[in-house]
């Protein structure tokens, strides 16, 4: 004992003196004391040495020697040595932590009283060896060259619930590798914040969960750090995930690759879930079914960097429905204002960018690039290969009385159903019915309700309304009882307007028309089993506007954008959807450029290129284009289902079209493709008569087959190529319109209502009818009218201008002016209105047609049926042969040579039934109609052969004039 004494004591002394470095060993761990800090060492009892308020048990220290080693304050190193790990105390921290070895497990606990911040550097290697780590004050974590395997455990596992920052050495190359026998939520735990840091790599190799895993948030600044592999996810973090600088590479993983979560309890304003990227590289690969690149419980942010997203994988199906594989997913918005994200996504029915909130796209400081490609298969659930799947979910579906019994909510009639309910047949309520679908047959939309039933049910039930009181009586309105679904089959039914009366019970009756709306199961792309792939997909809205945005997807029913709102203000985007289309359960679902609500373009530019079968540029329920520039190339083919052709459109609007602005450009090459197609109204233009610069061009054939054929004979099985095509009324303003038709039945613009055409200019070339409008199926108008603007239609190879409303009125001559003619020959003419006292002259416009003549307008010439009542000015129907030839410039004067119109034609017209009007003409006044061969020069207006304010004059031919006194 007397030895041991007298040995500190010449220690102290020569620590005193030589200013050098105590070293105290306890097994594994040296505590390192500078001179200058060990002060007064506390020998007691003979069996502690208490230095720096540390204790060592004399019994345990294994050696106490004096180097001149420099010791850094608040520092622990751990070198790995294979079987065994070396680690080294600065002496004013050694009084705070605990420090446990064996073999080359390190376990060090940091004590509460710990109120400074410990730099721990790791290095060496070891195949079985950890570091464990814990405490309640934040520290860092060096790793320097380190290589540490963990057979049973995390190799690197840090409790402290504070922040913890990992400095990657630079020039250093760090490995981690666990076992399939670790039992904790990652191969690096962390437990606080992360924030990774340095400039050297890190490798992670996760055989038993997660590669990454913080309880708290993570960061990323200048490293590089390499997940090569997870069971589950490659990084898997809570409260937010951002990255300023460095690469991120995630690879080889079970699950997500990079997920972040967070549980919103109010307390913590760091619990974001948000992902952020600032800058650097981030680069993962995502396999597995159903997994995400990126997974973020709250908003996405991409502010500069590079993310790219490599995916494969297939859908997963359960109780709860389908799950997708998803490039990028939050649960909230996804906002990108710089940087450049790439997703390459091959996975069935697989989502690029998806938020069940916005999504945002703009340019800040910095350029924003994204480059979506979404080419996974699309189909049903049912038949997904590699997904586990449940039984669909099976749906009754009802329609209410269309009139007598009421036409329900928003309806006319009686309030008889203004609201259905469901019911077993034994009178228990099974659930009001609110949830509604809209259904169409035709050119009738019908609005169901239904109830999922989820699964078979043997059961029998009945549809139930609100009482109803009738003249002093109160009624139980019901159906009567059918059968639940017991098929797998969805069921749609048709509450009639017929009822039978028994006491005070009303009971309708009910017509199944499964057939006409419905098919197997619910599959339908909206809802139910049916997949599809979609480039970038917002459940609320989506905005572009800024950057460049190019998405391509060519699964089956793929969408390039997908929300309920889309809205593009500004930046580039560039649409390729190339997938088919598929009828599923009787509903028809298609690939489409744009799939949403409500389109709305203000500016950018928007550039879609459709080829596939039976593809869309955009599909909305209304489409508005303010400005910018749209252009749509559709070559999409036609489909022909078991009972019912699908075609190809440019821009199709359950809706309403409003084109009130920009540069929009439609190309349909494809067999029955539609320019436009809206199935309410059309507009083009504002009031004011400023409008957009419009142009539809189709060369597409007929689709399917035709019979009976002839002018007016004949039905189809398929669909004419149309340029527009409006089930409602279509309203032009202003703009300029060049349309252009090339086949059999492709008509320009055709209305199943009314056209109106109140100003701009409007150049019409096409096979068919330029300008057609019918009755419809209501029966109502069928009448267009020409009050402003100019308008030229030229028709290959029907009538130029065709009104169906075979009632006078059919045409109205406003203040437009119009030049109608038709090269065609034979009976197809400039303007028909099957009579031409149909014909009206309301203003001081312009009319000019030439063609054959057919119906009341008189074959071989007859002047039956050619006069206007009541008209505004004089015109004239000419019944003689007028052979029109092109480039001569031809001018209708009065007799004092006054110009009133100039006209000419691109190739030779043979007219038989010609109508002239034009402003200033008077009734009984005489008028003649002569031919220069010079074109025009002076004219205010010079528009396809139509030449206004001119002061051209004709000039005498023998081959060509026409006196005549208006009428």
């Amino acid at each position: 004992m007397k030895r041991i004494q007298l040995f500190i004591a010449a220690l102290a002394a020569t620590v005193t003196l030589m200013a050098q470095t105590l070293n105290v060993q306890v097994g594994q761990v040296t505590y390192q004391f500078p001179a200058a800090q060990a002060g007064e060492m506390v020998y007691a009892d003979g069996t502690t040495l208490t230095i720096l308020n540390k204790v060592f048990t004399l019994s345990e220290v294994t050696r106490m020697y004096v180097d001149t080693t420099t010791v850094t304050d608040n520092s622990v190193s751990v070198v790995y040595q294979d079987t065994c790990a070396l680690v080294r105390v600065a002496g004013n921290v050694a009084q705070y932590v605990d420090v446990a070895v064996d073999g080359a497990h390190v376990d060090i606990a940091q004590l509460d009283a710990l109120a400074t911040e410990v730099t721990y550097t790791l290095s060496g290697s070891s195949s079985d060896g950890a570091f464990l780590m814990s405490g309640s004050y934040k520290a860092t974590v060096v790793l320097n060259g380190l290589t540490l395997t963990n057979p049973n455990g995390a190799p690197v596992n840090i409790q402290n619930g504070k922040r913890i920052e990992v400095s990657i050495k630079s020039g250093t190359v760090n490995t981690l590798t666990d076992g399939t026998g670790n039992t904790q939520k990652g191969c690096f735990v962390s437990k606080g914040h992360t924030e990774f840091k340095g400039k050297g790599t890190l490798n992670v190799y996760g055989l038993a969960a997660n590669g990454i895993w913080s309880k708290e948030y993570v960061t990323v600044k200048n490293c590089t750090i390499n997940v090569l592999s997870a069971v589950k996810d490659g990084l898997n973090c809570n409260q937010y995930f951002a990255m300023e600088s460095g690469e991120l590479t995630i690879k080889s993983v079970g699950d997500d690759a990079l997920q972040i979560s967070f549980e919103d309890d109010g307390t913590d304003a760091e619990d974001t879930g948000a992902f952020t990227l600032t800058g650097g590289t981030l680069d993962v690969t995502a396999t597995a079914d159903a997994a995400k690149g990126i997974k973020a419980a709250g908003n996405v942010y991409v502010q500069g960097g590079s993310l790219t997203v490599t995916q494969t994988g297939n859908i997963v199906t359960d109780s709860t429905g389908i799950s997708y594989p998803t490039s990028v997913k939050s649960d909230s918005n996804i906002v990108i204002t710089g940087g450049t994200v790439t997703v390459n996504n091959a996975a069935a029915g697989g989502k690029g960018l998806s938020a069940e909130g916005h999504v945002t796209i703009n340019e800040n400081d910095t350029t924003t690039i994204v480059n979506i490609t979404a080419n996974g298969t699309g189909g049903t659930a049912e038949n997904a290969g590699g997904s586990s799947t449940t039984t669909g979910s099976y749906k009754i579906y009802v329609s209410v009385p269309t009139s007598g019994g009421g036409m329900g909510p928003g309806g006319s009639g009686n309030r008889a159903w203004s609201s259905i309910y469901l019911y077993k047949s034994d009178g228990t309520l099974v659930e009001q019915l609110t949830k509604s679908v809209s259904k169409s047959s035709g050119y009738t939309t019908t609005t169901f309700y239904y109830y999922d039933f989820k699964a078979s049910d043997n059961g029998t039930y009945y549809f139930q309304a609100p009482d109803y009181t009738s003249r002093g009586t109160t009624y139980t309105i019901r159906s009567v009882t059918f059968s639940g679904p017991t098929t797998g089959e969805d069921i749609y039914y048709s509450i009639n307007n017929s009822y039978s009366t028994s006491g005070s019970v009303r009971t309708y009756r009910l017509t199944n028309v499964t057939n006409t709306y419905g098919g197997s199961s619910d599959t339908g792309e909206e809802s139910g089993t049916a997949y599809n792939a979609i480039g970038i997909k917002a459940d609320v809205a989506m905005a572009i506007s800024g950057g460049t945005v190019t998405v391509a997807n060519s699964g089956s029913m793929s969408k390039s954008l997908k929300a309920d709102t889309v809205t593009v203000s500004g930046g580039i985007v560039t649409l390729k959807p190339s997938g088919s289309m598929l009828v599923v359960s009787g509903d028809a679902s298609y690939s489409s450029g744009i799939k949403t609500k409500e389109f709305v373009q203000t500016g950018g530019q928007i550039e879609i290129t459709a080829t596939g079968t039976a593809n869309r540029g955009v599909t909305a329920n209304n489409i508005t284009v303010d400005d910018g520039t749209l252009t749509v190339t559709n070559s999409s083919g036609g489909y022909k289902g078991s009972s019912d052709s699908y075609t190809a459109k440019g821009l199709k609007a359950d809706a309403k079209v409003a084109l009130n602005g920009g540069v929009i450009t439609i190309s349909m090459t494809g067999a029955g493709g539609k320019g436009i197609k809206a199935n309410d109204t059309f507009t083009q233009g504002t009031a004011d008569g400023n409008g957009p610069t419009l142009t539809v061009s189709t060369t597409g054939s007929r689709f399917g087959s035709s019979s009976g054929g002839g002018m007016w004979g004949g039905s189809s099985s398929g669909g004419s190529a149309k340029a527009i095509k409006v089930m409602g009324a279509a309203t032009l303003y202003g703009g300029e319109t060049t349309v252009t038709t090339a086949t059999d039945g492709a008509e320009g613009l055709e209305s199943k209502t009314q056209v109106n055409i109140n100003g701009g200019r409007h150049y019409f070339k096409c096979y068919d009818d330029c300008i057609n409008a019918t009755k419809g199926s209501n029966n109502v108008s069928g009448k267009m009218f020409f009050n402003g603007g100019v308008t030229v239609c030229w028709s290959t190879g029907n009538d130029a201008v065709d009104s169906n409303a075979g009632t006078s009125g059919a045409i109205t001559i406003g203040d437009g002016a119009v030049l109608a003619y038709t090269s065609k020959g034979g009976a197809e003419e400039g303007f028909d209105c099957d009579n031409n006292s149909y014909i009206q002259i309301t203003g001081k416009g312009i009319g000019i047609s030439a063609g054959g003549s057919q119906g009341g307008g008189g074959m071989g010439g007859s002047s039956s049926g050619n006069t206007i009542s009541n008209a505004a000015q004089g015109y004239y129907f000419s019944t003689s042969s007028l052979n029109y030839t092109s480039g001569k410039y031809y001018t209708l004067a009065d007799a004092s040579g006054n110009n009133l119109v100039t006209y000419s034609f691109p190739t030779d017209v043979a007219s038989r039934l010609a109508l002239l009007t034009a402003t200033g003409m008077v009734k009984g006044s005489s008028y003649n109609v002569k031919y220069s061969t010079a074109e025009p020069t002076d004219a205010t207006t010079a528009f396809h052969g139509l030449y206004l304010g001119s002061s051209a004059k004709g000039e005498d031919h023998n081959d060509f004039k026409l006196d005549f006194t208006a009428q």
